[in-house]
């Protein structure tokens, strides 16, 4: 299976999906701020990356482009509870800089294991 980066300050959410991905036979790396992510991704042979967007001394839209310019064409699904503030859609934004699919949290469990399927198959 494959070899999956969580990036998201909030342990609880963070914990869930590790819960549900480990069940499905991925290898799970956890970071908590997109500083810790990215070095996590540097010391680690990562196939997906899975960053909220909104995180302490790091957000999602600076870890993504950062972890572009370490590897560029790196599969990333961002996440966030925050689609858009004041006609700033971070979701667009975070595709703009590479992620290659994006998810609103709450979500649920069956959503969530699918869209890792189909970013893994990419």
């Amino acid at each position: 299976m494959a070899s999956i980066l969580i990036i998201e300050d909030s342990a609880e959410i963070r914990t869930l999906i590790r819960d549900i991905l480990k069940r499905d036979g991925h290898d799970i790396k956890e970071a908590t701020n997109g500083e810790e992510g990215v070095a996590q991704f540097r010391e680690n042979t990562i196939d997906l990356v899975m960053t909220d967007l909104f995180m302490p001394r790091k957000g999602g839209i600076e870890t993504i482009s950062d972890l572009q310019e370490i590897k560029p064409g790196v599969k990333i699904i961002a996440m966030t509870s925050h689609g858009s503030i004041e006609n700033y859609d971070f979701l667009r934004v975070a595709t703009a800089l590479g992620a290659v699919r994006t998810i609103e949290k709450p979500f649920d469990i069956h959503t969530l294991k699918k869209l890792v399927a189909e970013v893994i198959s990419l």
